[in-house]
C-alpha cells in the first residue's frame, strides 16, 4: 500500500488522509477472506459483469449468479426487491456467507427493498460487497434512477455494518479511501476533501471542450467538473 498523502479538511481542522492501492488488490484480499456460498446480484455477463469476472474471483466457494433475466452466468431468475422469503424458493441456499451487488442498485426502482432482501439474505457474521455510482452519465440498464454517496449507501443497510469503503474511477485501476484522524470514516468532515480529490475547476470557455470528440456542443452549466466516481462498500452482518 502507498503511503497515505496528507489532504486539508475545513474547520474544524481534522487530518484528512487519502489511503491508494490497487483494486485488483482489494478485491483478491475480499474474495480469500470471503465464507461461502456466495450470491452475485446482477450476474449476467455483459456491461455488469464481463465474462463472469466475479464468479472467476470466487471460485473457490459455492457461488450463485442472480439477474432479472435468462443468460450467460445467470444461475437463478428472480428480483432482488422481492422478499428474502419469496426469493429463497428459488435459491438454493436460504443464506449467503457473502454478498456480491456491483453496479446494480442505481437501476433499481425502490433499492431500499433490495437492501432490505440482501440483509435478510446474508447470516450472521457474513460479508457484502455493493458498488454504485456517486457521479457516473446516465446509462439505462434498463433504466438509470439513482447515484448514491457513502452515507447514502450505509443508510440503505441499517441492519449492517461498514468495514471498509472506498472510492473508485471507471478504469477500476486503482482505489483511494479516507480515514479521518488516522480512522476510517465516512462522516461528512471526511467528504470535505472531495472537491480537492476529485473536483476539477474549469475556465468559462473549457465546459464545451471537455469532449471535443463529441459532435455537439456542451452547455456550460457549471465551472467544477467531476469524473466518473463510484463508492464502495465492504458491509458485515453481526454475529
Amino acid at each position: 500500500m502507498e503511503a497515505a498523502s496528507p489532504i486539508a479538511a475545513a474547520a474544524p481542522r481534522r487530518r484528512v488522509d487519502v489511503e491508494s492501492e490497487r483494486w485488483d488488490a482489494r478485491i483478491a484480499a475480499i474474495a480469500a477472506a470471503a465464507q461461502g456460498p456466495v450470491l452475485q446480484i446482477g450476474s449476467r455477463a455483459g456491461i455488469l459483469d464481463i465474462e463472469g469476472q466475479w464468479r472467476r474471483r470466487f471460485a473457490h466457494l459455492p457461488f450463485v449468479g442472480l439477474d432479472m433475466a435468462e443468460g450467460v452466468n445467470v444461475d437463478v431468475v428472480g428480483d432482488i426487491t422481492q422478499p428474502a422469503a419469496q426469493l429463497r424458493r428459488r435459491l438454493p441456499h436460504a443464506q449467503f456467507g457473502f454478498i456480491v451487488c456491483s453496479h446494480v442498485l442505481e437501476h433499481v426502482r425502490q433499492p431500499w427493498r433490495a437492501a432490505e432482501t440482501i440483509t435478510h439474505l446474508l447470516r450472521p457474521s457474513g460479508g457484502a460487497f455493493v458498488a454504485v455510482p456517486w457521479v457516473q452519465g446516465y446509462h439505462p440498464f434498463p433504466d438509470d434512477f439513482w447515484r448514491f454517496s457513502a452515507t447514502g449507501l450505509a443508510a440503505l443497510f441499517p441492519g449492517l455494518t461498514v468495514e471498509d469503503a472506498f472510492y473508485s474511477g471507471s478504469r477500476h485501476d486503482r482505489i483511494h479511501r479516507l480515514r479521518v484522524d488516522g480512522a476510517l470514516s465516512i462522516a461528512p468532515d471526511a467528504f470535505i476533501a472531495e472537491t480537492e480529490l476529485f473536483q476539477i475547476t474549469l475556465a468559462a470557455p473549457s465546459d464545451e471542450r471537455i469532449r471535443p470528440d463529441q459532435p455537439a456542443t456542451k452547455l456550460p452549466l457549471s465551472p467544477t467538473y467531476m469524473p466518473t466516481c463510484l463508492v464502495n462498500v465492504l458491509f458485515r452482518k453481526p454475529a
